[in-house]
């Protein structure tokens, strides 16, 4: 008897530290933040992170100002559609999966050029 409750004990032991190892693991950083389009309207932006179900967070700063939480995406691409003509934007990422965040990606400027001149 006391055999198998020892064999019991050493499952759920060894159950326990699998589950600690599991929600131990760090999230890593999106990498290469870049932009696949920028208009006077509209800036597209991408970046890399491996497989998963992750939602990615996306700040913006305008000029010298803080960054703030623009939107939540679980794609690795978004449009922001509410830039300023002729302003400077920095963007950054994060992953985030249940309540664990990652490190920021690269920051990312972006000058939006100006609008066009209607003739």
């Amino acid at each position: 008897m006391i055999g198998k409750t020892t064999y019991v004990v050493l499952v759920l032991a060894v159950a326990l530290l699998a589950m600690a190892n599991v929600s131990a693991m760090k999230l890593i950083s999106p990498t290469n933040l870049h932009t696949t389009s920028v208009a006077y309207n509209k800036v597209d932006l991408s970046w890399t992170y491996p497989g998963g179900q992750y939602s990615f967070a996306v700040y913006r700063a305008e000029g010298n100002g803080s960054f703030v939480l623009l939107a939540n995406t679980y794609s690795k691409t978004y449009s922001d559609t509410t830039v300023k003509p002729s302003t400077a934007y920095y963007y950054k990422v994060r992953a985030i999966k249940q309540k664990q965040v990652s490190p920021f990606s690269n920051v990312l400027q972006v000058n939006v050029p100006s609008a066009p001149v209607s003739t």
